[in-house]
């Protein structure tokens, strides 16, 4: 594991949800292996030590962190585009603002 996946925070603040997050040796979803995975059961994010960079893991990890924000705020796949990009943008800043570990782990990742 790199040292960049290693110092993912272990829990996002989410609305009323404190979401762990897990690196694990593998992830898979529907039987079929992948980098990353959002559980809305158990309020959790799995990401793969089998990312091939750190700038993948970060981008898996955002990209679970989007599927959080759908899940904690009720978000329908029928809503319009413009609405869904804005709710997700203010869930994400949310994100960063009560995570502030997360943003610089992010950046540091994605350089």
């Amino acid at each position: 594991m790199s040292k960049h996946l290693a110092a993912v925070p272990n829990i996002i603040h989410l609305s009323a949800f404190d979401i762990d997050v897990r690196v694990l040796p593998e992830v898979h979803h529907e039987g079929q292996r992948c980098y990353g995975l959002w559980k809305g059961d158990t309020q959790e994010v799995l990401i793969s030590e089998e990312a091939p960079s750190d700038r993948m893991a970060t981008c898996t990890l955002m990209h679970e962190i989007f599927h959080a924000i759908w899940w904690a705020y009720d978000i329908a796949p029928k809503e319009q585009e413009e609405s869904t990009v804005t709710r997700l943008s203010h869930g994400l800043g949310e994100v960063f603002v009560r995570n502030p570990g997360l943003l610089t782990w992010i950046q540091k990742g994605l350089k």
